[in-house]
């Protein structure tokens, strides 16, 4: 029997940077579902209610500290990781991440091969 693909919801406003590992994340096996707002990954996640949740902290509307927290209420009977992916990697956006209910603070850019590995082998050792 196949193993079930991971689905990620990934919200990011910087287009070359959300195709570039939305490309990635599928070539790895990942189910990905791309949008540019926090808005819009609140309405994917109630949908979808994906496995993982990429979110860049700095958009605009919905930020991503907001929609972590929106997730987190409406999924909190659903086991999902939230990843925080932001090009600003000081200590108070860190605190603001986990104070908002983010699991993981990545900072850009990132090696897509090293996000690749991060995200499958976390979830891998979760469907065990």
């Amino acid at each position: 029997m196949e193993p079930k693909k991971l689905t990620v919801v990934f919200a990011d406003d910087d287009i070359p940077i959300r195709d570039t590992l939305v490309e990635c994340l599928r070539d790895a096996g990942l189910e990905v579902h791309a949008c540019n707002d926090g808005s819009e990954a609140v309405r994917l996640c109630s949908a979808i209610k994906p496995d993982i949740v990429l979110l860049d902290l700095n958009m605009e509307g919905i930020d991503g500290y907001e929609a972590a927290r929106v997730i987190r209420r409406n999924l909190a009977m659903h086991p999902v990781r939230l990843v925080a992916l932001t090009g600003f990697g000081n200590w108070d956006a860190r605190r603001k991440a986990f104070d908002a209910g983010f699991d993981e603070f990545l900072t850009k850019p990132i090696p897509t091969q090293a996000l690749v590995a991060s995200l499958s082998g976390d979830a891998a050792n979760r469907s065990r």
